[in-house]
């Protein structure tokens, strides 16, 4: 066998501006061997654009004047209020009339909603690092009878009930509907990083992927371990609530980054059309529709399959037998497999030419795989043999290096199926596998 020269993979990575950046199985490799590790999720960053910030808060540029976002609540509150002060009814007024960013249902606060937003009764009782501009006191809509109502001093966090002819700030506020936080739908219960839907008995993470492609999303959820994968459509849309005023979540649910603009993004589900294009679903309006796998403006929110069932049986049901059982479907992927690859190393040229002259069943149309597509078949967190998924129905796999059709140089590159790991190798410098594969017919 001839040099084998390796590359590191890596699952994902994350760009300066908070963006997912291309696979590096699609970059130029370091020619580099390294010990096999399972594939860890990396440290990323939700894009904070159209807005500047991260983490709790996100400001977002508005026509009439810059707002924030609260992440954990949704709500979203003008970062630099008005300075005039106002009665209680003028200040309900001047909320109700206002028109920010083309939204014309700012209101006046409730107390709990301007308590959920500072820490008080403390100093400076505002989070570090806030974006906002506040100072002095503010009304809250609570009303305590008639003629009085409550109001909060934000430089301590305390709360007193004044007379509604007093002059006092008006801090408006828009969305959250009348829910508190957190918790609060007690559908939901919130375990750490990840949420339960006491509803559907479905475990998923409480932050969505980082934005990007089909393929990263699917990555990053499956380095969150076992069980861990892209939801199907059926399992995204069972989340709507279609009555819900703005993101159609249930009101009170305990998602993050689940509100504008990240409602309009497309989620990703593992629910493949075709080779190239998957199932999507919007959470601003509930629309199922499908994009490009490459599209790199996509997110999901990963979802944990029973670890009590195993392929092809599971809840996906992600592998299926085709031509008398001797092809397996990928139905994540829509790419049809032989079930039981040549178990002898063959160079390039012999192996891509076996392919092209399969025929399955009566079916042709055979060929050697791309990097990307046999990295679909990977399972990172099997901890001996290949690393395929556990119960998977191919047989008689063999562990080792497969011949690729993606070029690297002079050479092509390979897959080792028995650590993961991407390397290269000339085309007539090796005997390795050769796995065919082909679209679904």
């Amino acid at each position: 066998m001839g040099v084998r020269h390796w590359s590191v993979l890596v699952s994902l990575t994350v760009g300066s501006a908070g963006l997912l950046v291309a696979h590096p199985l699609l970059a130029a490799p370091q020619l580099k061997k390294t010990t096999p590790q399972v594939a860890v999720q990396p440290a990323r960053k939700l894009e904070p654009a159209p807005g500047t910030g991260g983490g709790r808060f996100v400001t977002l540029p508005q026509a009439g004047g810059p707002v924030v976002r609260d992440n954990q609540t949704g709500r979203m509150w003008l970062r630099a209020p008005a300075t005039s002060k106002y009665g209680f009814a003028a200040a309900k007024a001047a909320c109700d009339a206002k028109v920010v960013g083309g939204h014309d249902d700012w209101r006046l606060p409730r107390i709990e909603e301007l308590k959920g937003l500072l820490s008080g009764p403390v100093e400076a009782p505002l989070p570090a690092g806030h974006p906002f501009t506040v100072t002095g006191t503010y009304w809250s809509s609570t009303e305590t009878s008639d003629t009085g109502a409550l109001q909060i001093l934000v430089f301590n966090g305390n709360m007193f009930h004044d007379m509604k002819t007093s002059e006092l700030g008006a801090w408006c506020v828009r969305g959250g509907g009348d829910t508190s936080y957190p918790n609060s739908n007690p559908r939901f219960h919130v375990i750490g990083a990840d949420v339960e839907d006491a509803q559907t008995g479905r475990l998923w993470k409480r932050q969505p992927t980082g934005i990007g492609g089909w393929h990263a999303a699917r990555i990053e959820c499956r380095a969150h371990g076992a069980g861990w994968r892209l939801p199907t459509i059926a399992e995204l849309t069972g989340l709507l609530d279609m009555n819900a005023a703005e993101t159609k979540l249930p009101a009170g649910h305990p998602f993050l980054n689940a509100w504008a603009p990240y409602d309009q993004r497309q989620m990703w589900s593992n629910d493949s059309s075709s080779i190239s294009a998957a199932a999507t679903l919007r959470f601003a309006d509930g629309v199922v529709g499908g994009a490009d796998k490459a599209a790199s403006d996509g997110m999901s929110r990963c979802i944990k399959m029973d670890l009590g069932a195993a392929w092809p049986v599971g809840p996906v049901g992600r592998f299926a037998l085709r031509l008398g059982d001797a092809a397996v479907l990928d139905q994540e992927t829509r790419l049809l497999w032989e079930r039981a690859p040549a178990a002898s190393g063959v160079q390039y040229p012999d192996a891509a030419a076996a392919c092209a002259g399969k025929s399955i069943a009566g079916v042709g149309g055979w060929r050697l795989p791309t990097l990307v597509e046999i990295t679909t078949l990977i399972d990172y967190n099997i901890s001996s043999g290949a690393k395929l998924p556990a119960g998977h129905p191919f047989v008689g796999i063999v562990t080792g290096d497969y011949w690729t059709t993606t070029p690297h140089t002079s050479d092509m590159k390979t897959l080792d199926l028995g650590n993961g790991l991407p390397g290269h190798m000339s085309q007539m410098g090796g005997h390795l596998y050769g796995w065919c594969v082909r679209a679904e017919p």
